[in-house]
């Protein structure tokens, strides 16, 4: 039993250490009548269409500093877009008071018809003065689904990358029935 239970404290602490931790997704913003929101889903009638998504909130900015990357995690990508997340200084403020975008802090990163991941390396500087994240269509007609956010470390990116050149891994390819006639029988 006390192998048992030595066990789980340390799976316990390996699924601990890798806990990333997911960001709150806000409401869509279109910039303009080209860009439909449903949901989570973007979809983009021209070219340079785009979407926020407003992470500051009652006059503070959104602290992403346990992170060194935004992991995006999304489906149904039918074609590539900018990906950018923009910052404020500490200093610059809107004629209301408010946290402004300083443009020279903004990080950016892309999605490619097919993606399912993400990643855009965050300003270490200013991480904990988010403003929002955005994305913008390069062409017309298509449309992606974010369907959750995540700030993760280097080490997680570097994981992801690692594995990335590995490729979907296959369970199982072939035939179920093993020349047995039991493929009615059998479920994988």
């Amino acid at each position: 039993m006390k192998k048992i239970s030595t066990l789980f404290v340390a799976l316990l602490a390996a699924a601990s250490m890798s806990a990333k931790t997911e960001i709150t997704l806000g409401t869509w913003s279109p910039w303009g009548a080209t860009t439909t929101v449903n949901g989570n889903t973007l979809t983009m009638s021209e070219a340079w269409a785009g979407a926020g998504n407003w992470q500051a909130n009652d006059g503070k900015c959104a602290d992403w500093s346990d992170g060194d990357y935004l992991e995006l995690d999304v489906s149904n990508c039918t074609g590539s877009f900018n990906v950018a997340i923009q910052y404020n200084d500490g200093k610059t403020v809107d004629d209301k008071g408010n946290p402004a975008i300083v443009e020279a802090l903004t990080t950016t990163g892309s999605i490619s018809e097919g993606d399912k991941v993400c990643y855009v390396k965050l300003n270490g500087d200013n991480s904990d003065k988010v403003i929002q994240f955005w994305l913008q269509s390069k062409a017309a007609n298509i449309s992606v689904t974010v369907d959750k956010a995540f700030l993760v470390s280097e080490e997680e990116y570097k994981a992801y990358l690692a594995e990335k050149p590995k490729g979907e891994q296959v369970v199982w390819e072939g035939s179920n029935d093993f020349g047995t006639k039991w493929d009615t029988n059998m479920s994988i």
